[in-house]
């Protein structure tokens, strides 16, 4: 086996756990924010503590 070919096969591990990480990350984030939207938190708030487009993502997430 190459090096390169190596390093290919490492690279796309590394990459398919980070997918998969960031696909947790990002449904445990939905589900904090329909959760403090109940509780009364404004949109404006969630989207600015978790870093996310308002408009894009957080309404989505919503169901809006």
């Amino acid at each position: 086996m190459s090096m390169i070919s190596y390093d290919l096969r490492v690279a796309a591990e590394m990459l398919a756990v980070a997918r998969q990480q960031l696909d947790e990350a990002t449904e445990q984030a939905r589900r904090v924010a329909i959760a403090a939207i109940a509780d009364g938190r404004s949109e404006v708030e969630i989207a600015r503590a978790l870093g996310v487009d308002r408009a894009r993502t957080l309404r989505r997430w919503l169901g809006k």
